[in-house]
């Protein structure tokens, strides 16, 4: 029996323009995209869905939304400032 690595940080979002339904009673879900990172670097993401109303229901949920997931943004490239691009000389003290 090997033992379940240790949770090192867990961070929950909601998913805001998420239009899913509980499966029990058919009232609109709220859903959180669950991110967790473990104690050897292994990290694990997930979608949990909550009944907005009292009926109690949680789980696992497919991703429906009615607007596009937009794709997440790659850094901009570094760019040398301006400072030492032009490389400009001091004045003198007057």
């Amino acid at each position: 029996m090997t033992a379940e690595p240790a949770v090192l940080a867990s961070q929950s979002q909601e998913i805001l323009n998420y239009f899913g339904r509980c499966p029990r009673c058919h009232y609109p879900a709220r859903v959180y995209l669950v991110t967790t990172v473990f104690a050897d670097g292994e990290h694990a993401v997930a979608t949990l869905a909550t009944c907005d109303l009292t009926c109690g229901w949680s789980g696992p949920a497919p991703l429906t939304t009615m607007t596009p997931v937009p794709r997440p943004k790659l850094p901009a490239p570094q760019r040398e400032s301006i400072i030492t691009a032009r490389r400009v000389p001091l004045r003198p003290r007057r």
